[in-house]
């Protein structure tokens, strides 16, 4: 049996070995093995930001507490992937129960840090006698429950199903047109405005990207959001979108109409380019767009996964050039606090989850109040999403939030229609850029 070197457990190699064997043996009424895939959470933003030896350190940490038996058979597999074959569903359970047990709270002892480390772990299981197929296909339809388990953040083992087998066949597809689409100019923003909710006026605008499919029309993002799986594809999503979005601004201004900040939503592959804030800064500049004129949001889980210096130095770079900085989602990611503090924003942006429930939460109105009064101590402005009745855009303006947006007030819509909006000249006297010129 070989070993890997890292964590003492069997490799990849003794592992396949070990299952090909239990699939040989697995008859169609014999006890449903189990095949389970384990992915320790986020160890690649670990590794960026403390380094390969505290990753390696959360790795052996990972391996010792993985619990011991006969009745199962555990592998390092991958670089933050380990595998399970169980005798049955049951055993299974057993597992996972005594695995969350020992994961509550792990403290490492790393050289030169003193880091008290929460690892969490992902899993996605087939039933070898159930979900069929040779040792290869047994491997790739668990990879396929796990990868289910991370997109949906489940916090059980996740089962394979048949449908995930299809649902990945259109994503391929999804993702080829989409790419296809990006080239070929379909992919174009629709505005939101932004309003003050004292005075019902237009504030800002927030561009929101749309696939305007020669077969289906435009779609939204619901449609495309595993795209932004893939870096490279988001990568040129944001260039693209940032493109339309400054000559849109320059087509605006130079006929005079004013429409105070844009935001647009960036992803966590674009933090993680150390040219970044040089892009935006290049684009302004080419289409003659004051960067006073330009909101990035990107959500707490964008700031984790890129969380570095290099990241926060573009923050700041852009910020002192006149770029607002928010935090989009705000309170549905990792650590808000953390990041409120190192990080530079100027906007928060509270999440429509909490507004949508605030009515009849109290919970909701307590963090909605809290945020809105942190927001105004440390002199954030604060943007509600998603209000969508009048009775929400009332009580956030009784809280004291400044800013809302959502369908009560303005869906998204193409260039030609919030030209139409923005010729009106409703405008709130203090916009989102905080007073700073616009010519």
């Amino acid at each position: 049996m070989e070993l890997d070197p890292l964590t003492g457990l069997p490799n990849r190699t003794s592992f396949k070995q070990k299952l090909e064997a239990v699939t040989a043996q697995a008859l169609p009424n014999a006890t449903a093995t189990v095949l389970c895939l384990i992915d320790v959470d986020d160890l690649r933003q670990v590794n960026d930001q403390y380094g390969q030896a505290v990753g390696d350190h959360v790795l052996r940490g990972f391996a010792q507490r993985l619990p011991e038996s006969h009745e199962w058979y555990v592998a390092r597999i991958g670089s933050n992937e380990f595998g399970l074959i169980a005798e049955s569903i049951e055993q299974l359970e057993v597992f996972a129960r005594h695995l969350s047990a020992r994961l509550n709270g792990m403290t490492l002892d790393v050289p030169l840090h003193s880091l008290t480390v929460d690892i969490t772990a992902k899993a996605g299981y087939v039933v070898l006698t159930e979900d069929g197929g040779d040792s290869d296909t047994l491997l790739r339809r668990a990879d396929l429950a796990l990868c289910d388990a991370k997109r949906t953040q489940a916090d059980r083992a996740c089962r394979f199903k048949m449908a995930m087998e299809e649902n990945f066949r259109r994503r391929v597809v999804v993702a080829k047109e989409f790419r296809e689409a990006l080239i070929d100019g379909n992919i174009i923003p629709h505005y939101q405005p932004i309003f003050r909710l004292k005075t019902r006026q237009v504030a800002g605008l927030e561009a929101l990207a749309r696939w305007d499919h020669p077969e289906k029309g435009v779609l939204s993002p619901t449609v495309f959001m595993e795209v932004f799986e893939d870096h490279e594809a988001s990568i040129m999503l944001t260039d693209i979108m940032l493109d339309r979005v400054c000559r849109d601004m320059r087509e605006w201004l130079d006929h005079g109409i004013y429409f105070g900040r844009i935001g647009l939503n960036i992803t966590a592959a674009d933090l993680q380019c150390p040219e970044f804030a040089q892009r935006v800064a290049s684009k302004l500049a080419h289409y003659r767009i004051r960067p006073h004129h330009l909101t990035l949001e990107m959500t707490e889980t964008a700031v984790f996964q890129s969380g570095d210096s290099r990241f926060r130095n573009q923050m700041h770079e852009l910020r002192e050039a006149g770029v607002a900085i928010a935090l989009d989602d705000f309170g549905t990611g990792y650590s808000s606090l953390m990041h409120m503090r190192c990080v530079p924003f100027d906007i928060l942006k509270i999440d429509k989850s909490f507004v949508k429930s605030m009515r009849h939460s109290q919970p909701d109105q307590v963090i909605i109040e809290a945020l809105i009064r942190l927001g105004q101590d440390i002199g954030y402005t604060t943007v509600a999403e998603g209000i969508e009745v009048k009775a929400e855009a009332s009580f956030l303006s009784k809280m004291g939030c400044t800013y809302g947006q959502g369908y009560f007030f303005q869906k998204p819509l193409p260039k030609s229609n919030v030209t139409t909006v923005l010729a009106g000249g409703s405008y709130a006297a203090d916009t989102l850029e905080s007073g700073k010129a616009h010519a």
